[in-house]
């Protein structure tokens, strides 16, 4: 069913808002904060819509609504408008890299801490011989993965090259950003993320994954931005490295 602009603009606000407080979105939050031209009874009316056409779901504990992988696919492709990188975080990024970018590995793990620090998610590059990665208690700050063992299992995935391998060997293709979400992932205990990938060419052309991971409700519209301007930066600076 192609959803009415009533429909989709719901369906933003319920994301937009889940992505910033992981907490179940009602009517009543929608009517007060966003400008939709409908009553919270209408605005119920069409959450009740969405939820049959699997945009969403209601949560457990609340009457609250939030989104399911079609819904932030929906939102991915058609409602989400990417934030413009802070200048301020070009110029951090730039320098950190440009400081050590003559020494690979050096490159590759200033690379990660400073990705994880500006996103506050976890940073991960993947190469041929190995894994480097940063921030990973920064998915401590998120409620979902407390409860279930589940940091655990981010812990036991990050540290398993063929864990990796696989979830970037199946879907990487090209030079885009891509993004994988929950049950996308085909390996099962990192199915409570988001990740968010791309390809990066490093010292005399080796080829690396980089990768963003953090909750299924990852800030997309922020860190998809950051992860191309970190490729141009990358390519950029790769082109004083001597062959």
């Amino acid at each position: 069913m192609e959803l009415t602009k009533r429909q989709k603009d719901i369906l933003y606000a319920i994301v937009t808002e889940f992505i910033e407080s992981a907490i179940p979105v009602g009517s009543g939050l929608i009517s007060d904060k966003y400008e939709i031209d409908a009553s919270p009874a209408t605005i119920r009316y069409e959450m009740v819509k969405l939820a049959d056409e699997g945009y969403i779901s209601k949560a457990h504990s609340s009457s609250g609504r939030i989104p399911t992988l079609l819904g932030y696919r929906l939102y991915l492709q058609d409602l989400m408008s990417e934030e413009e990188v802070n200048y301020l975080t070009e110029i951090q990024l730039t320098r950190e890299l440009a400081n050590v970018r003559f020494q690979r590995d050096r490159l590759i793990r200033g690379l990660t801490s400073t990705i994880s620090e500006i996103t506050k998610y976890a940073c991960v590059v993947l190469t041929e011989d190995g894994i480097f990665y940063s921030g990973l208690y920064n998915l401590l700050d998120y409620p979902e993965f407390i409860e279930n063992n589940k940091f655990r299992n981010i812990l036991l995935a990050f540290d398993d090259l063929n864990t990796l391998s696989n979830v970037f060997g199946r879907e990487f293709t090209d030079g885009r950003v891509k993004v994988l979400i929950g049950d996308e992932l085909e390996e099962r205990i990192l199915r409570d993320c988001s990740i968010v990938f791309t390809e990066i060419n490093l010292y005399r052309g080796e080829r690396a994954v980089l990768a963003v991971v953090g909750p299924k409700r990852l800030h997309f519209s922020r860190v998809i931005p950051l992860m191309k301007l970190t490729t141009q930066i990358v390519q950029k600076l790769m082109l004083g490295w001597e062959s």
